[in-house]
């Protein structure tokens, strides 16, 4: 079931959390409202009205074109690039779910010969997925997923919450537990390249 969109008053207070964008900037910088790790704009990301429901306290939200390579990024620092605990949250409102990999989120760079792999949030082939490296390589790394269609223009609130001590992962979509509850297994540490 979709959830509907929350105003920003129910979000946690800020020191609770390392960083929150909202993203509801038109395009260029996206501002972080709690911290100073404001989001650069890879290749235009621009935004789209009318996407957040009525009543929300702004009614922008980012738009990412797939077929441009779109993205946002944050200036690497010790803020942004956690090696324990963590928990990720997003909304997504996917246009098509055709798609095989859709990143919402990641500390992961596999491109270049440094092995900088540390984390990745996303979607993959029906899935909801958190991918850990615990020493930058693929070798030393754990997946952890839970099965989920996005139906593509429904708001989904999915959250991520990793406990690098017991090596959990637990999934949760629209505020429920999701899949088979805590999945163990992952690694116990993220690498921090």
């Amino acid at each position: 079931m979709a959830s509907t969109y929350p105003s920003t008053a129910s979000l946690p207070e800020s020191g609770s959390v390392t960083s929150r964008w909202l993203l509801d900037e038109a395009s260029g910088q996206r501002d972080d409202i709690v911290s100073t790790n404001h989001l650069s704009d890879g290749e235009t990301v621009m935004s789209d009205t009318g996407l957040v429901k009525a009543g929300a306290d702004f009614d922008n939200a980012a738009y990412f074109d797939w077929d441009n390579g779109e993205y946002l990024r944050v200036a690497d620092n010790a803020e942004v690039s956690p090696t324990g605990d963590m928990t990720l949250s997003i909304w997504a409102n996917l246009e098509s779910n055709t798609l095989s990999h859709m990143c919402f989120c990641s500390h992961h760079n596999s491109t270049d010969s440094a092995n900088e792999r540390g984390f990745i949030f996303r979607h993959t082939n029906e899935n909801i997925v958190l991918y850990i490296s615990s020493d930058g390589t693929s070798g030393n790394s754990s997946e952890s997923s839970v099965p989920q269609v996005l139906t593509p223009g429904t708001w989904y609130h999915i959250v991520c919450v990793y406990d690098a001590s017991a090596g959990e992962v637990t999934f949760y979509i629209n505020g429920q537990p999701h899949g088979s509850g805590t999945q163990s297994g992952a690694e116990t540490s993220i690498d921090n390249n």
